[in-house]
């Protein structure tokens, strides 16, 4: 199992980084205990290695992530949607797959699937917080009240008729993680794309 989770974390590190430096250390850390800070410490690494890179989907994800952040911020003065835009998302991840192949010759499928990742995470802490109580949702339908201390942030959501606040509360922290195959699939979609063009591009160049 631990294996398994070193694997994941040395895998959050650029291609290139991995190939040159990626057994060594999983070596490392499979043979200590991992602490908290320490997983903290490979995870603020491995961003700072993915920014130096200028990789397409961490260039495309922060714009994206900041605009998200302020949506969901300004739903605690103005109710906003609880629907999220899928159709412009399900674009955004066929166009880094395909960009990714363009660029970097492979990893069209895992670019697609760190770009998901990266746009849920704000999402993701807002329903965990949301179920621990932290956060006050307010969702228009059947049920309107998440009970609780008045001094929490509360953030309004339109949604359908029958939606429920802890229904939302779930999808919150589990879209982003159900959409990772569905992610995958588009970047590999565009992946196929970017090399067919590829292709075209050297067959012309000759």
């Amino acid at each position: 199992m631990k294996r398994q989770f070193v694997a994941a974390l040395v895998h959050l590190y650029p291609r290139a980084w991995r190939e040159e430096y990626g057994q060594e250390f999983a070596d490392v850390l499979a043979s200590r205990p991992l602490t908290c800070a320490e997983v903290w410490n490979v995870l603020a690494n491995a961003l700072s290695q993915q920014v130096r890179t200028r990789e397409p989907w961490l260039l495309v994800g922060w714009p994206l992530i900041v605009a998200l952040s302020v949506y969901l911020v300004s739903a605690m003065w103005t109710p906003r949607s609880a629907h999220f835009a899928h159709k412009g998302l399900t674009v955004i991840l066929f166009c880094v797959g395909l960009w990714t192949k363009m660029r970097d010759g492979s990893g069209s499928g895992n670019a697609a699937i760190k770009l998901n990742l990266l746009i849920g995470l704000p999402v993701i802490v807002l329903g965990l917080l949301a179920g621990m109580g932290a956060v006050r949702l307010v969702l228009s339908g059947s049920d309107t009240v998440d009970t609780g201390p008045d001094w929490r942030i509360s953030l309004a959501f339109y949604g359908s008729t029958n939606a429920r606040v802890s229904q939302l509360k779930g999808q919150m922290i589990f879209a982003p993680l159900f959409a990772i195959v569905p992610a995958y699939v588009l970047g590999c979609c565009g992946g196929l794309v970017g090399r067919l063009l590829k292709a075209g591009y050297d067959k012309q160049a000759r």
